[in-house]
């Protein structure tokens, strides 16, 4: 570049000040100025070597720096570049990885930033360090119709904290409680996450809330629709065997079951479950050589879950059998007959062993009534005065029928007024019943039924 100076006389001297870039990939060290005059071109010079000078002692100290990498806790921080020493203005990057057991937390030092991957520029001495804190993780599992939520991703916490987890259950189901690392039945509990935790949340469906859920606020009233032992599909299949089975009440075509196959020597048997069922209620598979006794070893696994219901797949070995048969089975928990409760008391021990006097069906004082509309109708059965129909009356416009029946009756079973105004057709629209008293579990009933013409009124007993 131009010196920008007076040229000296011969044997003369000038002073120029002089300025320089130093570039970026220099290397570091002790560097002395080498100066080396370029003369004007009009100027013809023999010896060039004489305009070149190199400073005695160094003029320029290039720095190099120090990198320090240090981790706290479990884990390991590995840098691009490894050496004692680096350039001025090197670059250096740095991944963190967690150890077993923890996880990153983040940089410290001259670096900065909570991602796994960072970079520090060295134009002086630096300390980068890697934090890694101790973590715990939590597995969740479920069963029947519901989900966990929780506060971490993938449930990792850091060892110590706080978990806070909610359950919530599908439609129809209710949460029923914790298990395992984690015990009580509010839905939304806190977890100390000192150590791994597994934790188990419960959800059950009642037949009440299944049924609820399945049919119309009409079906519910009609107990040959929606009672325990109505079949309103036809498909063979008890509404109580559709809830445990977690089948669709109203489709013939959904029976909670398909039909056996063979593969090799396996017989195979696909149905389906609640994963939670009330104690004493159970769906399983059996097997036998014949249909009377059912004692063969059946393997089974559960192939998928879906809302609160299992898929099972049931396997019997045939090998060395001559035949064989697998099938289901619901189970019900053991229940007391309330007809046969009722005929222990109202029959002495004589008479309970005889079908013609205590039998359903017979009608030992000769009113009309059988056994079964006597204990319906809350009516003694060995008096002919006591039928359950108290008698019917006309008050004004509104003609009464008064009638007795037991309070509480099982489902299905229905003892109720009906009118009709030519003996073909009867309804129980449009009347209205009213409990009048209630004696010894016997309600005494009045059906009102308003009509301007002549008509008729009944008790209609009905069964399950």
């Amino acid at each position: 570049m131009p010196l920008g100076v007076t040229e000296p006389p011969p044997g003369g001297e000038a002073t120029a000040n002089l300025s320089f870039v130093l570039p970026d990939s220099i290397r570091p060290g002790d560097m002395r100025l080498v100066i080396k005059l370029d003369p004007d071109s009009t100027i013809d010079e023999s010896n060039q070597s004489n305009n070149m000078a190199i400073t005695r002692t160094a003029m320029v100290t290039i720095p190099q720096w120090q990198l320090n990498v240090v981790t706290n806790g479990n884990g390991s921080v590995s840098a691009s570049q490894v050496g004692e020493y680096y350039p001025h203005k090197a670059r250096v990057s740095f991944m963190a990885r967690a150890g077993k057991g923890a996880r990153f937390a983040g940089w410290g030092g001259d670096a900065l930033g909570a991602l796994s991957e960072s970079m520090v520029v060295l134009d002086s001495n630096k300390t980068v360090v890697g934090n890694f804190v101790s973590t715990t993780n939590l597995v969740t599992y479920v069963r029947g119709g519901g989900t966990v939520s929780s506060d971490a991703e993938g449930g990792a916490y850091v060892a110590g904290a706080t978990a806070n987890l909610q359950a919530v259950a599908l439609p129809g189901w209710t949460f029923s409680g914790w298990s395992g690392d984690l015990t009580g039945t509010a839905a939304a509990a806190t977890l100390a996450m000192d150590t791994n935790k597994i934790v188990t949340a419960t959800f059950t469906l009642t037949r009440e809330a299944w049924a609820a859920r399945e049919f119309s606020a009409a079906d519910l009233t009609n107990p040959l629709v929606s009672g325990p032992d109505a079949d309103p599909d036809g498909d063979g299949m008890a509404n109580w065997r559709e809830w445990l089975r977690g089948s669709p009440p109203k489709d013939a075509a959904a029976r909670g079951y398909s039909k056996v196959t063979r593969e090799g020597r396996w017989l195979l048997l696909t149905y389906t479950r609640l994963e939670t069922m009330p104690a004493g209620y159970a769906v399983r598979c059996v097997a036998g050589t014949d249909l009377a006794n059912w004692t063969l070893p059946v393997v089974e696994r559960v192939v998928a879950s879906s809302a609160g219901v299992e898929t099972i797949e049931a396997r019997l070995d045939t090998t060395g059998l001559p035949q064989a048969f697998i099938r289901t089975v619901d189970e019900g928990p053991a229940t007391t007959d309330p007809y046969e409760t009722w005929r222990a008391g109202a029959f002495s021990a004589e008479d309970l062993p005889l079908s013609n006097i205590s039998g359903r069906e017979a009608d030992p004082d000769a009113d009309g009534a059988p056994n079964w509309r006597e204990w319906l109708s809350g009516s003694l059965p060995q008096d002919r005065t006591s039928t359950g129909l108290l008698g019917m009356r006309r008050d004004g416009g509104v003609a009464v029928l008064t009638f007795t029946r037991r309070a509480g009756l099982p489902v299905g079973y229905v003892v109720r007024a009906a009118r009709s105004t030519h003996l073909t057709d009867w309804s129980t629209d449009e009347v209205v019943e009213t409990v009048v008293s209630t004696t010894d579990g016997v309600e005494t009933i009045e059906a009102r039924w308003t009509t301007s013409g002549s008509g008729y009124m009944r008790v209609e007993l009905c069964l399950p």
